[in-house]
């Protein structure tokens, strides 16, 4: 992905968008248990961080979210969903919020934490 035609390289931004495409095709694909497309999402993350992108920073912590709620414990899952949260409180937008509420609120059900899951239902 690093090297082009004739030597040329992608820009971070040209690479980002790759990844991000390329972990959205996996995981429709492969499923959300595909171990590849939590490699793309966790690199874009960190050329999310090195751009200033939050939005997209959003989609990769999804993305590993999802990874995460169906091969990790859920511990690692909730910390991601944590992530997301404050994330969402940082760029103070109501959408990144209802999507960090349901991600914290599917944690906490699979976890058997029903009445946690529906108040932060109840809190998006």
């Amino acid at each position: 992905m690093e090297r082009g035609v004739e030597g040329q390289r992608l820009t971070p931004e040209d690479q980002l968008f790759v990844l991000m495409q390329a972990a959205l095709h996996l995981t429709v694909t492969r499923g959300l248990q595909t171990p590849e497309a939590r490699i793309c999402d966790e690199r874009a993350e960190t050329l999310c961080h090195l751009l200033n992108q939050p939005q997209l920073l959003h989609l990769a912590l999804i993305g590993q979210w999802r990874y995460s709620i169906v091969t990790d414990k859920l511990t690692a899952t909730m910390r991601i969903a944590n992530r997301l949260y404050s994330l969402a409180q940082e760029q103070k937008e109501a959408a990144l919020l209802i999507k960090a509420h349901l991600a914290l609120a599917g944690t906490s059900y699979w976890s058997g934490d029903f009445e946690s899951a529906r108040q932060k239902l109840s809190d998006s």
